[in-house]
């Protein structure tokens, strides 16, 4: 399958396809590079065991093999059969960010699951794929953005908002939580628990975490102590890890700090861009959260703690910052961390700003690259340019262990956004790229 036949398929769906809440009804949710083709089936948020009346069913119940759905595990790359039963008991208050992938994972997962949800908490801002009446017209014109720009598409377009009101649940809108009124109205809720599943723009006041008889969690996409703060996935990519992991954890009065439940990790691809990596990153966290609700149902009634601190505190990472001096590729660096460089800086549209260099008299956004080992007849050269018979291009250098490829760029002036991206070779000459002024 390519990646203009899935658009095509998509486009050309049948009205059937779709649901009322602008989701989509195939079998099958697609991750990653078209030429990858990764196609996971979308069977493993069904339900997965029958409901139990009260808290001992829940955690007696044991094992029903006949019950059981398998679900993909993103690290062994297999599905994998699991025993995860429904949690009714415990009164969740759910909270998340607007178009989080983590976010509506988990919500999604949790309202498969019936769990009991006393109410989604998500902060008080207007955007027009709320709107049922726009939802599908919004995704349809992203769509046709991305076919336009040739690029990915990498935003997430589903709504925590529209899938909590199809689903019946109570939404509570706030532009803080450290205001009375919604300590008001927390209190009014009950909850034993609190469940961030797609984060929080600010600190957790410490009378709204405490308040809970079971406290507030958090769902963290990374290796706690290990990249605590946002544009996680992003400052991930930028480090070159080749593992990354989903953290549940408990909020305490700092951020990404408190005692560490569970914890799970899954490898980074080479070619991964930030929102790829969050969107497994999502699904996992959905697993984890399942598992973790289940052990808080055995541990409460044993009377047994939950959680194990963190032995160091990890850097904080801020957020991600766009400003155009910082985008400037700098090619005397080493073409791995350049290639990490792009990576990191991916972008869900061809429309925002993006890491650029200069060719000629004209100055490119990169938006795509890879590394490939560097040719024999290449590798004692200084840094230098050649075209490939696809027309990307091969930058390698002397001493660098990989090559860079450049594969997608697009014209780079006031007139940007309305300019489509390119193989290099369509563009530019391999001799136009200026190395030595661009080494800043």
């Amino acid at each position: 399958m390519s990646y203009n036949t899935f658009h095509y398929s998509l486009l050309n769906a049948p009205a059937d396809s779709w649901n009322n809440n602008g989701e989509s009804n195939f079998n099958f949710l697609w991750f990653g590079y078209p030429e990858r083709d990764n196609i996971v089936s979308r069977i493993s948020l069904n339900p997965l065991a029958h409901p139990a009346s009260n808290l001992e069913e829940a955690v007696n119940l044991g094992t029903a093999c006949e019950d059981c759905k398998r679900e993909y595990n993103h690290q062994s790359g297999i599905r994998e059969y699991s025993h995860i039963k429904p949690h009714n008991t415990i009164r969740i208050l759910y909270v998340t960010r607007h178009f989080n992938h983590s976010g509506y994972k988990i919500l999604n997962a949790l309202i498969r699951h019936k769990v009991n949800i006393v109410a989604v908490v998500l902060k008080d801002e207007f955007n027009w794929y709320k709107l049922p009446v726009f939802h599908h017209l919004a995704r349809f014109l992203y769509s046709l953005e991305c076919r336009y720009y040739r690029c990915r598409p990498l935003k997430n377009t589903r709504s925590e908002e529209l899938l909590a009101k199809k689903s019946g649940l109570p939404i509570v809108k706030c532009n803080t939580m450290k205001s009375e009124s919604f300590f008001q109205k927390l209190k009014e809720l009950n909850p034993d628990l609190i469940v961030l599943g797609g984060g929080w723009h600010e600190l957790i006041p410490e009378n709204v975490f405490k308040h809970p008889p079971l406290g507030c969690i958090n769902t963290h996409p990374s290796l706690l102590p290990l990249f605590r703060g946002t544009s996680i996935t992003r400052w991930q990519l930028l480090h070159g890890v080749k593992e990354s992991g989903s953290t549940i954890h408990f909020v305490d009065e700092s951020f990404d700090t408190g005692k560490i439940i569970v914890q799970d990790s899954i490898k980074v691809l080479d070619d991964e861009t930030p929102q790829e990596l969050f969107a497994k990153l999502g699904d996992l966290g959905a697993r984890q959260m399942l598992k973790v609700l289940q052990l808080f149902e055995e541990k409460t009634v044993r009377g047994e703690a939950i959680g194990k601190s963190q032995n160091l505190i990890g850097q904080y990472y801020p957020k991600w910052k766009w400003e155009k001096e910082s985008l400037r590729i700098d090619w005397s660096r080493p073409l791995t961390e350049i290639h990490h460089f792009i990576q990191a800086n991916t972008q869900e549209s061809f429309r925002y700003l993006g890491p650029y260099f200069r060719a000629a008299d004209a100055y490119y956004f990169l938006r795509e690259t890879s590394l490939q080992p560097t040719p024999n007849s290449l590798i004692d050269k200084e840094i230098v340019a050649s075209q490939l018979p696809n027309g990307y291009f091969l930058v390698s250098r002397k001493g660098d262990t990989a090559s860079l490829v450049l594969k997608r760029i697009q014209r780079y002036d006031r007139y940007f956004r309305c300019r489509r991206s390119y193989r290099p070779g369509q563009l530019i000459s391999p001799e136009s790229i200026c190395f030595t002024e661009d080494m800043l």
